[in-house]
């Protein structure tokens, strides 16, 4: 039925939240093609937030199933941007976007890394976002003097450049309908499926080969749901760890397991178990928390030292980090052939200061 007075749809969140939060023995069911048009509207500026926010809350309390996911994340798809870069492989580092609280992080210095061993790669987030408002990359590469940074066009750019090879782009630009609210998604207090679902939109995707998706998770049901959305949003090979604070940095002094899905066409996803060695029995998850009493303006300093200095051949916690998932990554994307060998290659590309000088292209 259409709006006389204005000729769009009629809003698509009431019936929705009418059938869902209700409780759970009068719950009645919504379908994956409602959800996804639902989305659309509401990220369309068609719908309340408000209902929104009701309708995405009540999922989370009841527990999302996967049609709903999967609705969810084709709204997701329909709004968000997507460019072609000209690579024969490209890797897309997916953090949670609200950043870190409880321990460093040095995925801002990854891709740089890789990009020097062969492998170009980007991060997609944001500056600052709810719930936990921590440490982002984009807050480290303002702090070391990124003062704008790419849009899509700029970023495909970097990628394809031989002298630089990475990007970051945010989510103003990759999915501009999803980023416009995201003052709203702070009022919704807790994580909602758009949390779960934002790190997976592919907007970057290498024409002549592979797309690898390298993404953490927190709750032992999430790597299914990866896995089946990633094969939706076109990735050829998604690897899923338990990361420290849901990110893509395993627990150092932990034996690292992991999870590779290989998606070739139509064919059924090869789903592999990894056990990966990380190499360095020196170093503690309790050596890479934050010191509580501080802030994360002053942790954010702290970690863009370090990353730098590591950029720069240095010893300490942040070589051993990217050193340890950046082999990781080399493995599963067949650039090394062992990890003795991916190490060899972190290493060179530290201690050249090949690395330093691609992350200081990005950041001029």
């Amino acid at each position: 039925m259409s709006n006389n007075s204005t000729g769009r749809s009629e809003p698509k969140l009431p019936s929705l939240v009418q059938r869902v939060a209700i409780g759970p023995k009068l719950q009645k069911e919504v379908t994956r093609e409602e959800v996804a048009e639902a989305i659309v509207s509401a990220l369309n500026g068609h719908e309340n937030i408000m209902q929104l926010g009701i309708f995405l809350i009540a999922l989370r309390m009841r527990g999302e199933r996967v049609h709903e996911l999967s609705g969810i994340f084709d709204g997701l798809l329909a709004t968000a941007s997507r460019s072609s870069v000209a690579v024969e492989q490209l890797v897309e580092l997916a953090e949670p976007f609200d950043g870190s609280i409880r321990h460093h992080n040095y995925c801002a210095f990854l891709p740089a890394v890789l990009a020097t061993c062969g492998l170009p790669a980007f991060i997609n987030g944001v500056h600052d976002c709810g719930p936990k408002h921590g440490v982002t990359v984009s807050k480290i590469y303002k702090y070391l003097g990124k003062r704008e940074l790419p849009n899509m066009s700029e970023a495909a750019a970097l990628l394809e450049s031989a002298d630089v090879g990475w990007a970051y782009c945010g989510q103003e630009y990759t999915a501009p309908a999803l980023y416009a609210i995201r003052e709203q998604r702070d009022l919704m207090v807790k994580r909602t499926a758009l949390t779960t679902l934002e790190r997976l939109t592919r907007p970057f995707v290498a024409t002549a080969g592979k797309n690898f998706l390298h993404i953490g998770y927190v709750h032992k049901d999430y790597p299914a749901i990866y896995a089946e959305l990633a094969a939706r949003a076109g990735y050829d090979s998604v690897c899923m760890i338990k990361g420290l604070e849901g990110g893509i940095f395993p627990a150092p002094d932990k034996p690292i397991k992991a999870e590779l899905v290989e998606i070739v066409g139509a064919a059924e996803p090869k789903n592999i178990k990894l056990s990966f060695d990380p190499g360095d029995s020196t170093l503690s998850s309790s050596s890479l928390k934050f010191d509580a009493n501080v802030s994360c303006e002053a942790q954010v300093t702290k970690i863009a030292q370090q990353g730098s200095a590591a950029l720069s051949g240095a010893q300490g916690n942040a070589r051993k980090m990217l050193t340890m998932t950046g082999a990781l990554i080399l493995c599963n994307t067949g650039l090394a052939s062992n990890p003795d060998v991916a190490r060899k290659f972190i290493h060179q590309a530290l201690d050249s200061g090949v690395a330093q000088k691609r992350f200081q292209s990005f950041i001029g």
